[in-house]
């Protein structure tokens, strides 16, 4: 799965396990993260305006709750089809949502920096107000069974336009998401494993196996010009836009659809 995108899972899955009471608030970065920095809205002082940034996760989870939050939410825009450039870093229309006992809305934006000293990554995410925030709570939708359906059409594109490799990882995430038991964790889960169960589980899973957007050697590069030899280029952009709009449901039904372990 893409780096930012289980990155931000983590936070909303994090926060919401611990807004239920069922854990302290507790955040590890991967091998690869530097750190985290939150940046709050500006504030207005007696001194003007400032801006309030807090280091840590911890900090900004304390603070969010004390600000009174009530419910938080990973949010993707599915609609947005850039998925040739979904390989680069900063690219993922992608948010947290955060909804106030008062009724404020805002929301909260990544920008990942690579730091070529450190070989690693800078990561900060900057709050944003929601001026015309819904009125009702985000609602998300079961996808199982328009992902299944999806995967298992592209699986058969796949093979038919002579992308075997490709149509393995289709079959494997629709085994994934199928089966009952048994699923193989990978160890990239670190504590979200520890964290989600039953469908949820499976559908992030599922949607991480068959993440296969980006650039050279994904399925927007070779598979493309394959599909146009077999005179299924219309088909292909047609499974691939859907796959890509599954997927993103996937996630978020996943992560936003409480089904923690206790």
């Amino acid at each position: 799965m893409n780096g930012e995108v289980f990155q931000i899972s983590k936070i909303v899955l994090t926060t919401r396990l611990a807004l239920q009471g069922n854990i302290d608030f507790s955040f590890s970065l991967s091998q690869y993260d530097n750190k985290i920095v939150f940046r709050f809205l500006n504030k207005k002082t007696i001194l003007g305006n400032r801006e309030v940034i807090e280091c840590t996760p911890e900090k900004w989870y304390k603070k969010i709750v004390a600000n009174g939050l009530k419910y938080i939410y990973l949010l993707i825009n599915a609609s947005v089809k850039d998925s040739y450039l979904r390989g680069f870093a900063n690219t993922w229309p992608i948010c947290m949502a955060t909804f106030y006992k008062n009724g404020h809305v805002t929301y909260w934006t990544p920008m990942w920096e690579f730091d070529s000293k450190q070989k690693m990554w800078n990561i900060e995410y900057t709050e944003h107000e929601w001026s015309d925030p819904p009125k009702e709570l985000p609602r998300f939708d079961d996808p199982s069974d328009d992902y299944g359906n999806v995967l298992c059409q592209i699986e058969k594109l796949a093979n038919v336009i002579g992308c075997e490799g490709f149509g393995k990882i289709f079959h494997d995430a629709y085994e994934i998401l199928v089966r009952e038991d048994n699923v193989e964790i990978p160890e990239w889960m670190g504590d979200v494993k520890n964290i989600l169960s039953g469908k949820n589980l499976r559908l992030f899973l599922a949607a991480s196996k068959a993440d296969v957007f980006g650039g050279m050697g994904s399925w927007n590069d070779d598979p493309s010009g394959m599909a146009h030899e077999k005179g299924m280029l219309e088909e292909y952009e047609r499974l691939s836009a859907e796959l890509l709009v599954q997927n993103e449901r996937a996630i978020m039904y996943a992560v936003n659809v409480t089904n923690c372990k206790p």
